[in-house]
Parts: C-alpha cells; structure tokens; sequence
C-alpha cells in the first residue's frame, strides 16, 4: 500500500518514537527495519527485543547484554551490548507483555537515551492502560507517532516485494542455486488470503526455497494447500513415484512448515 510506505518514509526522517499496531504475523518488524533503514543511525545496529521473553530483571539482562545494572544505566552509561554507541534502532515487539519494572525504566530512558526506541503491539494499549496493565505514562509517550501495518490480505500489492525480500534472504542463508520465482507462483501467493499475514508467506518461500531442484522456485514447491489433483485415477506411473530420500525431504519441509519455521521444535520431533 503506497500510503503505508509514504509513512514510513515520512517517519524514518524524523528519529521520534513510532508505536506500530497490527494483528499478529502483519510484519510489524519488517516496518521498523525500513524506518531503522531510512533513519539517519541506519549506519548503527538495529537491536530486535521480544518483550514476552522478560519474565524479569535478570533475564532481561541477560537477553541485552547487561548483568549488575538496570536498563536504564545499561543504555545511559552505554555498557554491555550498548557500548560504543553501536545501537542506533531499539524495537520492543510485544510491548504489552513488557513488566511492570521494566516499563519503569524504559519511560527514564526515553528521557535520556540517544538511541531510537520503535515499539510494536497486538495489543489495544489504551484498554491495557484503562485496566491498569500498562503504564499510562509510557503509554503517552510512546505514541508519539502511531502507525498501523494492515493485514497482508488488505495489501496484495506488497506480496511481490515482500516473496523478493524473502528469496533474497534465504538465498544468502541457505546457498541454494536458485535465480529466480516464476511468475504463476507470485500471482498464486497474491490471489492467496494470508491468514498468518507477512509471517506465513515468509515460511512458505523459505520452505520453497529448500524443496526448490532447480533454478527456479515453481507451483510444486509450494505447500499441498496450493497444488490441485488435476491428474485422473489410476493414471500414475512408476516414474512418478519420489524416492526414500526425496521423501524424507519433503517430509522434513512439512514438519518444519508446520512449526512455521521453527528449527529446534523441528528437530525435536524429527528425533
């Protein structure tokens, strides 16, 4: 949607605190990567943090690279992962999950910090903040500027870049000899509904990307719910058969499709 990427142009040149609504799986992280790459620290790290990992202090610590301080002296004093000023982008996803605590001392950071702070919800915060959950306080000054990433079924536009970013990822990650998507599977994904929005299409060009054979990714290596049995009863051949190994193959992409990308849970139940 061009109005969404104008606003996230827009905004990206300002450096002020963005709070970025949006169902679950919308690509909430994927926007604050693009205001992170249009900002003037785009040259510094962009730092990701899931707010539902917090369960405390310590592991809050743990997770941004602190161990005797707090947040807010962490980032002030610019120790442990913060050092040396290499954070330019902090994104708090699930901030509604964020402890009490912890939102404490992320409201004193804003007050002090040098680096962006985007955040990013499924929640509606303003009802958190009615039923005492969320710091009002936090609240008003973390929207600042709002932005919502509508669902991708609304957006059908974006599922071109979005299948191109996705390639271009797996591509450096997996070193597949793969050149390019063909043309009846982007148009396939873009008449395609989306119910687990930008997080969904991600897992299927990655499980494509490892079924692919050849140079380019085609309507086979999609998941079942895209291929129709077009072919007759009884008209298979014994060439058509796959292979134990190509089996296994596709049965370890199925597992890992159906943990939406999750390789230690694959693992697991793969043995």
């Amino acid at each position: 949607m061009q109005e969404l990427r104008n606003n996230i142009d827009r905004v990206a040149h300002l450096d002020c605190t963005v709070l970025l609504h949006g169902e679950p799986g919308t690509g909430k992280e994927l926007a604050a990567r693009a205001i992170h790459a249009g900002s003037m620290r785009r040259e510094q790290r962009f730092l990701a943090v899931n707010c539902a990992n917090f369960g405390s202090e310590q592991p809050a610590g743990q997770l941004l690279g602190y161990k005797n301080e707090n947040l807010y002296e962490a980032i002030r004093t610019r120790s442990g992962i913060f050092s040396a000023g290499q954070v330019g982008t902090l994104f708090f996803d699930r901030i509604e999950a964020m402890p009490d605590n912890i939102q404490d001392q992320l409201l004193n950071i804003l007050d002090v910090t040098d680096i962006r702070i985007l955040v990013a919800t499924d929640a509606d915060l303003q009802q958190r903040v009615k039923a005492k959950s969320f710091r009002k306080g936090l609240f008003e000054r973390l929207k600042v500027f709002e932005l919502t990433i509508p669902p991708l079924r609304e957006r059908n536009d974006d599922i071109p870049p979005l299948c191109q970013y996705f390639f271009d990822k797996f591509l450096r990650e997996l070193c597949n000899p793969v050149d390019t998507i063909a043309p009846e599977v982007i148009k396939i994904l873009v008449d395609y509904g989306f119910p687990g929005n930008v997080d969904e299409l991600e897992h299927i060009i990655e499980r494509a990307m490892i079924l692919a054979d050849g140079s380019t990714i085609e309507r086979k290596h999609l998941p079942i719910r895209f291929l129709e049995d077009s072919k007759p009863a009884g008209s298979l051949k014994v060439s058509q058969f796959s292979t134990l190994a190509e089996l296994e193959k596709r049965y370890i992409v199925e597992v890992l499709d159906a943990t939406h990308g999750n390789k230690s849970k694959t693992a697991a139940i793969l043995g």
